[in-house]
């Protein structure tokens, strides 16, 4: 008996499943704990139903969409700002009530939007009338749709600079020569650290901050890690359950006092440069502390927990051991580290973690997996507790002092 068609086994693995699926008992969804799931239901038909496009496709014209893809990109972003994709007033639009909408030339609006509905941003129902997909109206609405627009420009600005930038550093990996520039650096043709330029440019260090605040809208993360045990056995109103390290405007506090009960009075601290917390929003119970981690010594002593979450992305190996040793300094035998991060798997990461980690290389910084982390805190003198795994994207690695 020949050997059978692959295109039909790969038939055959999308039916099986999804007779998986519909049999799971599971409600269709694509909420934030699905989405991020590996071995979900839902998660194994999409990888097969992935492996079935990917089989169906012309490799040549796959080939094409993938080098061109800054195009529809460029498209959105110009889009976006113009106000082309956004306050429709009816479930379809026209190219022509859209250029009117915008105060845009028809023509130039067609053009751009033949080159995003090939990627799902919008479908074309009739020639040059548009109707928004699930993909687009996340794209157009909050708090995603401030995010989405922060990384598409300010996220993956200087990323274009990547091949030549390699090149003058002889491909050796970002971030491992503290003496060299970083690609930010290189980009941008300045000798300040990318937080340091961020504070004088007030308006992109505002859209910063409201991504990372953006990025706190769910109950998600407060859901991760037990945190109201944190408060049990404090033996004073003074004593501190939490400091936030790097905290920005307070969003993580502020989602954890919303969505943790157990919490409620118990006193926090939220620490970061002095030109951010000077904008950042009040909190019940929480002192803002002016703090620069890289510099100085953790100032809150014996705090039952801190905090980093998405702190040591941003940085090196060799920047991430001194920022953990000067928390270090402040800790108990009690006292808790608490890093959300991304933690990649070791074979296939999703498209969010692979692409981050290429975004954070722009700043010498890296996305990471578990035993690249492990080493880094290890170097630190800290051991791990438990790793929570992700209810949303982030993982929560509970770490104590290796004497402890």
């Amino acid at each position: 008996m020949g050997s059978q068609n692959p295109i039909t086994v790969l038939i055959d693995e999308v039916n099986e499943a999804s007779r998986f699926y519909s049999t799971s008992g599971v409600t269709p969804t694509c909420d934030e704990t699905s989405r991020h799931s590996t071995g979900t239901p839902r998660h194994k038909l999409l990888a097969a139903a992935k492996a079935l496009v990917s089989a169906l496709e012309d490799p040549e014209e796959e080939a094409y969409r993938f080098v061109l893809q800054p195009c529809a990109h460029a498209c959105y972003i110009a889009a976006k700002k113009r106000g082309i994709l956004d306050q429709w007033p009816k479930a379809t639009m026209s190219s022509k009530e859209l250029a009117e909408l915008t105060k845009t030339d028809r023509k130039l609006v067609a053009r751009m939007m033949r080159s995003l509905t090939i990627y799902g941003i919008c479908n074309e129902v009739e020639e040059e009338i548009y109707e928004h997909t699930p993909l687009s109206l996340k794209l157009v609405t909050p708090p995603l749709s401030a995010s989405a627009l922060g990384w598409a420009t300010q996220g993956v600005e200087g990323i274009r600079c990547l091949p030549g930038y390699l090149s003058k550093t002889s491909f050796q990996n970002p971030g491992d020569d503290p003496d060299a520039q970083t690609l930010f650096q290189f980009a941008t043709n300045t000798d300040l650290e990318y937080f340091e330029w961020l504070h004088q440019h007030p308006e992109l260090h505002a859209a910063f901050n409201v991504r990372m605040a953006n990025s706190m809208k769910t109950k998600g993360f407060s859901d991760t890690y037990p945190f109201g045990s944190l408060g049990e056995g404090l033996s004073s109103a003074d004593d501190v359950v939490l400091v936030d390290v790097g905290g920005g405007y307070g969003h993580a506090l502020a989602n954890i006092q919303q969505y943790v009960p157990e919490l409620k009075g118990k006193k926090m601290i939220l620490e970061d440069f002095a030109k951010t917390i000077e904008s950042h929003v009040p909190l019940e119970n929480t002192d803002a502390v002016p703090y620069n981690f890289l510099t100085t010594e953790q100032p809150i002593k014996g705090a039952r927990a801190y905090l980093l979450r998405h702190v040591l992305h941003d940085w090196s190996d060799r920047v991430c051991r001194k920022i953990l040793l000067h928390a270090t300094t402040a800790m108990t035998k009690e006292s808790r580290i608490l890093i959300a991060e991304i933690i990649l798997p070791d074979l296939n990461p999703p498209v969010l973690g692979a692409l981050a980690d290429i975004v954070m290389m722009k700043y010498g910084g890296s996305g990471r997996k578990r035993r690249e982390w492990i080493a880094i805190f290890e170097s630190a003198g800290l051991e791990v507790v438990k790793i929570w795994p992700p209810v949303t994207i982030d993982s929560i690695m509970e770490l104590k002092l290796k004497s402890a």
